[in-house]
């Protein structure tokens, strides 16, 4: 997914601007990690099936929440490759005078 994605968003970045695809990233990155801390905080209560965790780490029960944890996780592997994952770097390539470049690259990716 993360692969198939980051390609997704090499043919991407050429065709919209940086930006929007950043923004668009961060977003559904935000979304995917709301709903993959609401899945765990629910399976860390013993919310689901009105059970408590004990009572599911046993097996006794069926657990849905853990679909949620599943989507939550592949919506944000998903969201991260095309925009967030890969678009700093090349804004960071970019952003430098020329002479410099190799310089502040390197500070940049040992700070990061």
């Amino acid at each position: 997914m993360n692969a198939t994605n980051t390609i997704v968003g090499i043919f991407l970045i050429d065709r919209c601007s940086r930006c929007k695809i950043t923004l668009t990233s961060l977003a559904c990155v935000i979304l995917s990690l709301l709903i993959l801390s609401g899945a765990l905080s629910l399976q860390s209560f013993g919310v689901e099936n009105g059970s408590s965790y004990e009572h599911n780490l046993h097996g006794s029960s069926k657990s849905n929440i853990g679909w949620f944890v599943v989507i939550g996780l592949a919506l944000y592997i998903a969201s991260f490759s095309p925009g967030m994952g890969h678009v700093p770097w090349v804004v960071n390539s970019e952003i430098y005078l020329e002479a410099y470049r190799g310089v502040c690259g390197g500070m940049s990716a040992t700070t990061n």
